[in-house]
């Protein structure tokens, strides 16, 4: 018995460094994907953790399920997020501070609508935020 306890806590040890060596590398890659381009979002995000915002993981996950079940389609899903980086929003995630708009390349405004370029900073940050999602 104390064999297979003894297992189970290094199984435990181990695969909790495990996830908190994927947080850090999730965050390195946003990191990398954003301060080279002078972008603010680690002031307030992180891929794993609850920071000032909700984590990327959560932002993915709340939104691959309203893709999952047929709410929205993935376009959809990519325009309201795209809309609430460069305009801003409040109120999306409870009691958290509001997000400020932000100024991202890779989105052009024709006729009064928003146009994600489809090679541009913002579609390549929505494409990695709504692959964080746990499949």
């Amino acid at each position: 018995m104390k064999l297979i306890l003894n297992k189970f806590i290094l199984w435990l040890l181990l695969s909790s460094c495990s996830i908190a060596t994927q947080a850090a590398n999730l965050d390195e890659q946003l990191s990398r994907l954003t301060t080279q381009k002078n972008y603010v979002c680690m002031n307030c995000h992180r891929a794993e953790e609850l920071l000032v915002g909700p984590s990327y993981r959560q932002i993915s996950e709340k939104y691959n399920k309203l893709i999952a079940t047929g709410k929205l389609t993935r376009a959809a899903v990519e325009t309201k997020l795209a809309q609430a980086i460069v305009k801003g929003q409040i109120g999306q995630w409870g009691e958290v501070i509001a997000m400020p708009p932000n100024q991202v390349r890779g989105v052009t405004f024709q006729e009064g609508k928003m146009k994600l370029d489809q090679d541009g900073d913002l579609k390549m940050l929505l494409d990695w935020i709504l692959s964080l999602a746990s499949h």
